[in-house]
């Protein structure tokens, strides 16, 4: 078929061993048979160099074969698309007359992607529909053609059935031959180089950590030689930083007229001072209502976005209307006339300045309070269009090597199969007899799971709630004793509502006597273990099994905890219970130790039970 478009192809049966002179491989349609992908590694090592992968319509995908998670929803089907990316080489000719009722059973695409939540992606098509769990988002959360830039190349997934309408759809024809050109051209910009200007302790840190994104801290640096390294330089999130831009604005102003791209990330009243300084141009700001908001000009830096992103309520139900939860404290006013409202009303605005432009973000997303799915999609596709780079070594094996075992054995009270009588959470005692013991790797981390014959039989941390007033409410003293850049925390909880209500939290304690506390919010860092498992914003699904009592998957979610003082010695972490949910963790902590602000870090892992 590759012929009919005058493209010579060669037969490739290994996926480790695509040829160096290979510009792109097409995976075809319905390839996959084998959730392993050993060759992950080596098909990254060609992406990264410049190919580009177009993967078309799968039954199934591989596990950790892309640098971001992407799932198939094998229940979806969509009749109608939308072209999200209307301005993208590969969509040149299509309008979303043309994603509409293919022949012959009107059908455009079965088996969807899910939108991924966090990390470098752009949605080029994507579609609506409705979840089957009532209190899940519904809407634009399905995408049918997805780009994944890594390196200097990139993944094109493809869910449209392109060959199978071959001839029959008009449509297909012509974005088949669109998508393999695109492929065959330059691929994208080397990965930007980051800076950050942010409180160690801020939202705006602990949001970038969690996301994974690559970038050099300049909280106590910034001059006019680290700037020059940087292509992206993001600022906010605290007194400090923004002490720091007033005190740096003029060479700040040069360096974005070089080229650079500063965003300033939910200035205040307070903060007004800073666009005006930087800009040479009035910037007003007042409070913002909550009221709906949806994308005003188009841009490439909103390439991919959705008005769906914009739109948060609470609790969306299909049949229902839902609030709708406020999505920024303070809007523009007022803005220099050379600025383009990305939004409306203005909560994303972009001012050319020279070569360069200055992106001002008002909205929440990365706020504690309204951290969301959505807010998290807004980051990663703004940081996708920039060049930035988020998460590292997607497909490098977890190695118990690089590991340091932190025993908890002792603190552990409940074990796999829950109480005497009731079982697991009232579910009984094999709910839970899928879960996998030992050394396991879930979410990126190697954890180890006590077994039900070792440690008396107790495998898990179990924290009190309202129907389980036996268990104690704090668990203190787990020893450490290390520096640690991060720990990794697995956890669920059992009858966990409302969203957002914070249930439990994690204490850190420091050498010096200091103490850092990890609030545990209902849908944002951990999950009840019998909802169907989804990608949380702080948090990552782990595990998946089922159990006969209900129809969808159950599931335990592996939270990333980025420590804001990485220089500081780890003591003890505790656990303490807050709302009425019972709270359960189990597994292992990993450690990870680097330098500040070296772009090659040296790691040093480590792992715990909790």
């Amino acid at each position: 078929m590759l012929g009919q478009f005058g493209l010579r192809a060669e037969i490739v049966s290994d996926l480790a061993a695509v040829p160096r002179e290979a510009k792109v491989l097409v995976i075809g349609p319905g390839t996959f048979r084998s959730a392993e992908a050993s060759w992950a590694t080596k098909l990254g090592e060609f992406v990264a160099a410049g190919g580009s992968v177009v993967c078309l319509a799968q039954d199934l995908y591989p596990a950790r074969w892309l640098p971001v998670e992407v799932e198939i929803d094998a229940k979806h089907r969509a009749t109608i698309a939308f072209a999200r990316a209307r301005s993208h080489p590969a969509l040149a000719g299509i309008t979303d007359e043309d994603l509409r009722f293919w022949q012959p059973d009107h059908v455009v695409a079965s088996r969807s992607l899910l939108k991924p939540t966090c990390g470098n992606f752009i949605p080029l098509i994507d579609a609506g529909g409705i979840r089957g769990a009532i209190h899940d988002m519904n809407g634009l959360n399905w995408v049918l053609l997805l780009e994944l830039p890594y390196g200097r190349g990139r993944y094109l997934l493809c869910q449209l059935p392109l060959v199978e309408r071959s001839g029959v759809e008009p449509a297909a024809d012509h974005l088949l031959r669109q998508l393999l050109r695109y492929a065959a051209g330059p691929g994208p910009a080397a990965p930007a180089r980051v800076g950050l200007l942010a409180d160690p302790e801020s939202s705006l840190k602990h949001a970038l950590d969690g996301m994974g994104l690559v970038y050099d801290s300049l909280l106590g640096s910034l001059d006019r030689e680290t700037l020059r390294a940087c292509q992206v330089l993001i600022a906010g999130g605290g007194p400090a930083a923004w002490k720091v831009v007033r005190g740096q604005a003029p060479a700040l102003r040069e360096w974005v007229e070089r080229g650079g791209v500063l965003w300033l990330n939910r200035l205040t009243p307070d903060e007004a001072d800073v666009p005006r300084s930087l800009l040479d141009a009035p910037c007003e700001l007042r409070p913002a209502d909550v009221a709906p908001m949806c994308l005003a000009e188009p841009d490439a830096l909103t390439t991919g976005m959705s008005n769906h992103e914009l739109y948060w309520r609470d609790r969306p139900i299909w049949d229902q209307m839902t609030a709708i939860r406020r999505i920024m404290d303070f809007q523009l006013a007022a803005l220099p006339p050379t600025a383009k409202r990305l939004t409306d009303p203005p909560g994303l605005a972009r001012v050319p300045v020279g070569r360069g432009c200055v992106l001002i973000n008002q909205l929440l997303w990365d706020s504690t309070q309204q951290n969301r799915l959505d807010g998290l999609r807004i980051a990663s596709i703004l940081l996708t269009n920039l060049g930035a780079p988020i998460g590292q070594s997607p497909f490098q094996p977890v190695s118990a090597e690089s590991f340091h075992p932190i025993d908890i054995a002792a603190h552990c009270n409940l074990g796999f199969s829950g109480d005497p009588g009731s079982g697991w959470m009232d579910h009984g005692p094999g709910a839970l007899a899928q879960f996998p013991v030992g050394r396991q790797a879930l979410a990126g981390a190697l954890f180890n799971i006590i077994g039900p014959n070792d440690n008396r039989g107790k495998s898990l941390i179990a924290l009190r709630g309202a129907t389980r007033p036996g268990y104690p409410a704090a668990v203190s003293g787990i020893r450490v004793g290390i520096r640690a850049r991060a720990i990794h925390f697995l956890h669920t909880c059992a009858w966990g509502r409302p969203d957002g209500s914070e249930a439990a939290a994690y204490v850190v304690h420091y050498e010096d006597g200091a103490a850092h506390r990890v609030p545990l919010r209902i849908g944002v860092e951990i999950a009840d273990w019998y909802a169907d498992p989804v990608p949380l914003p702080s948090a990552r699904v782990a595990w998946k099994g089922h159990i006969t009592d209900k129809p969808g998957p159950i599931g335990v979610h592996a939270m990333r905890w980025v420590n804001p003082y990485p220089e500081k010695v780890i003591s003890t972490v505790a656990s303490l219970m807050l709302g009425m949910n019972n709270a359960i963790h189990g597994g292992w902590v990993k450690m990870i130790l680097d330098s500040c602000f070296a772009a090659k870090r040296n790691r040093l892992e480590g792992q715990a039970q909790m």
